[in-house]
């Protein structure tokens, strides 16, 4: 029988990680857990990626406001949820039919029940009944999403036991749905249809000029101010917040010219500059803000690295049978030694690899890497050489060359650039519990060179990590099966399913629109985006 690579786990009882959390879905490495629900959480608390537009605070206050008002319904969560949704609903039509000036052009997203709603208001009808089935939630987009971020804004007190059977408005909440009333009080649909069951389609268009979402990016909304004093002031994590607004303020104002999106924001983040032209250099004030930004991003770089080789294992054993047999480490060892070629990745790259092979010392690697890749001191990086590496893995064709090695680099990447860093925080050390932080990988790249292992060698070590780190959190979560591949007589077995590789998303898209829709700066999807008085004065005060 095969020997089991030394620190590879056997089948065990589940082991503690930092990284698996309890329940299903696709993050089979627990990367997800430390970057997205754990750092990410702490750069930019209550804008989440699924809580796009602020303006649905006011809107769901209002609605939880009103319902408390009505002295004829009793107020339960399921006498709420008859009161919300058609309302929910005729609102979501509304977004749809939006003229003003603040509406963006083209196809308005993240509206609550759109997959059905901007259909059906595509078709123009003159009337519109209520259709339950708009979305599943029995409390809508509010419970769905939108209700935790009202509990971090200290906009409503949750029941607690033995006391509210529902939510209710604190005096922040209340505040900020009289406002939106004053917005809304005088169409028609409020006045006249506010209870009812259909609609005409001229009466949501009128609804929708003062209703939609995109309004408070006009300061003369009404509740555009209490909605930013919200953002910007309440809850434990008011100062984290105001910190992440502060920082894309800081982008915005010295990329206005360039358009903004996911990936240039990452780009600025990390080197300062994009590909494309655009520079930004942290303003001093927000300059450790935008360190911990730094550090968060370099683990998103890590993680594409991970993720390459967890793909590269897996594709490797679907290939060669392993659905339907167990296959020893060491056709994976072979195949990569057969299969893994630097000339073949010097084409992906361009000139200037050296001669390196996989039997050539890890050394000669890390110290080409990092005279290549000018990788220095953090504080100073002058190459986009993380950003291309993760778009080869991201976007190209996969093959064993490009998994193994750009994986292998990435990683290393990362572990050179920042090993002698001092982050002086928590970012540095998160993921440590799984072997898997900055400095660990910091550390193993440094050991790994003083050993003088070969860059097969250093390829297996990473391989045998990866294994350790999908079993630990496959394990964690059971009795539910997360195993993408699981130990049999003495090898692996593979469950057949695709393994993506990419970044866990940044919350550019919440963030950018945040700021745009308190009115602090113009849509920074657009060259020219500048920052409002509004947004001038909240960056100064920074």
């Amino acid at each position: 029988m095969p020997e089991v690579a030394p620190g590879i786990q056997r089948w065990a009882a589940p082991q503690a990680s930092n990284a698996a959390r309890p329940g299903g879905g696709q993050d089979h490495l627990g990367l997800n857990g430390i970057d997205a629900s754990g750092l990410l959480a702490q750069l930019l608390p209550n804008i989440n990626v699924l809580t796009v537009h602020p303006r649905y605070q006011s809107f769901y206050l209002f609605l939880l406001d009103e319902y408390w008002r009505r002295g004829e319904h009793r107020a339960s969560a399921k006498g709420f949820s008859q009161f919300l949704r058609p309302r929910e609903y005729f609102h979501s039509l509304a977004n749809f039919y939006c003229q003003q000036p603040t509406h963006p052009v083209g196809d308005y997203g993240s509206v609550i029940g759109s997959r059905r709603t901007s259909g059906w208001a595509k078709r123009r009808d003159p009337i519109y009944p209520f259709r339950e089935n708009y979305i599943g939630n029995a409390l809508g987009g509010y419970g769905y999403y939108y209700r935790s971020v009202a509990l971090g804004l200290d906009l409503i007190a949750g029941p607690k036991f033995g006391s509210l059977p529902l939510d209710k408005p604190t005096k922040r909440g209340a505040e900020l749905a009289e406002a939106f009333r004053e917005a809304v009080h005088d169409t028609e649909y409020i006045r006249k249809y506010f209870d009812a069951d259909e609609v005409p389609r001229e009466v949501i268009e009128e609804y929708a000029q003062v209703s939609c979402l995109c309004r408070t990016s006009d300061p003369a909304t009404p509740d555009q101010r209490p909605l930013l004093d919200a953002f910007t002031t309440a809850g434990l994590a008011a100062n984290a917040r105001r910190a992440g607004l502060r920082t894309f303020l800081d982008i915005a104002d010295q990329t206005d010219g360039h358009s903004l999106d996911d990936e240039r924001f990452r780009q600025l983040i990390y080197f300062g500059r994009t590909d494309d032209g655009a520079t930004y250099r942290a303003t001093p004030k927000l300059a450790k803000e935008v360190a911990r930004w730094r550090v968060w991003q370099a683990r998103e770089y890590l993680s594409v690295g991970l993720s390459a080789i967890f793909a590269l294992i897996n594709d490797w054993g679907v290939a060669q049978g392993g659905v339907v047999r167990a296959l020893p480490l060491a056709a994976l060892w072979d195949h990569l030694r057969i299969h893994t070629s630097f000339g073949e990745l010097s084409r992906d790259l361009g000139p200037g690899h050296p001669a390196i092979e996989l039997d050539s010392a890890f050394a000669t690697l890390v110290d080409w890497q990092a005279k290549h890749l000018n990788l220095g001191s953090p504080d100073l990086p002058d190459s986009l050489g993380e950003h291309r590496l993760a778009q080869l893995l991201r976007f190209e064709p996969r093959s064993t060359t490009r998994l193994a090695l750009a994986g292998l680099l990435l990683v290393t990447a990362i572990g050179r650039r920042w090993r002698e860093a001092d982050a002086g925080e928590e970012f540095f050390d998160a993921g440590g519990g799984d072997d898997i932080s900055i400095r660990q990988i910091g550390k193993w790249v440094q050991s790994a060179s003083e050993r003088r292992i070969t860059v097969g060698d250093a390829l297996r070590e990473l391989c045998e990590r990866v294994i350790r780190l999908h079993l630990n959190v496959a394990l964690s979560k059971l009795p539910e099966d997360r195993f993408r591949f699981f130990r049999e007589l003495g090898g692996f077995r593979f469950g057949g399913f695709d393994i993506g590789v990419g970044f866990v998303s940044s919350r550019y898209l919440a963030l950018a629109t945040h700021a745009h829709e308190l009115a602090l700066c113009g849509d920074p999807s657009l060259p020219i985006h500048p920052l409002t008085n509004l947004g001038l004065q909240f960056l100064k005060e920074a």
